[in-house]
């Protein structure tokens, strides 16, 4: 996954607060994403959960996540996919990070991820990354019918991300795996 022109965010939820209609994991990606396709929707794109409707056309094998459409990812009627989604629970609590690329890449997908013929380009490139989190704040409190405080990092945690950043991520060893993760 290339980020850096895309919205990543994460979901932490207790998994007691998952409507028992959407249970497990398939079920509450499907929930939580729900937020996702109204706040896309409120743009005007088109958003559908699940995989290509059309086959699985792409390669679910690629190394490159956005070559391949997962039952709890968003895509377009097309089968484009628009948004992917990874989930980790633990301790009676669940955590989903979504990605979703809104800028044009700077990277080329095939440079990186050799046989991939993922173009650069998303349906959602264009809209502002601004615009993008309004709506998904707003599509999450619609769909989840929750509410919102928006606040900005305190000093602790921006220290704190700055410290992560210099010893860990901007570790050419780290992004190569030589350091755990």
């Amino acid at each position: 996954m290339l980020h850096g022109h895309d919205l990543t965010f994460s979901i932490c939820v207790g998994t007691k607060v998952v409507p028992e209609e959407f249970a497990g994991v398939l079920g509450s990606h499907l929930w939580l994403m729900r937020g996702v396709t109204a706040g896309l929707s409120s743009l005007g794109i088109v958003a559908e959960i699940g995989d290509n409707p059309r086959g699985k056309s792409r390669d679910s094998k690629a190394t490159a996540c956005f070559e391949h459409v997962a039952e709890c990812d968003i895509r377009s009627p097309g089968g484009e996919k628009l948004a992917g989604a990874a989930q980790m629970r633990k301790s009676g609590a669940l955590m989903e990070q979504v990605s979703m690329p809104v800028e044009r890449n700077s990277v080329s997908y095939v440079d990186v991820f050799r046989g991939s013929s993922r173009s650069d380009t998303s349906g959602i490139a264009g809209i502002a990354m601004e615009d993008t989190k309004s709506a998904l704040i707003n599509g999450f409190a619609v769909a989840l019918n929750v509410m919102f405080d928006v606040c900005d990092l305190s000093e602790r945690e921006k220290i704190e991300a700055d410290n992560l950043v210099r010893s860990k991520y901007e570790s050419a060893d780290w992004t190569a795996g030589k350091i755990a993760h």
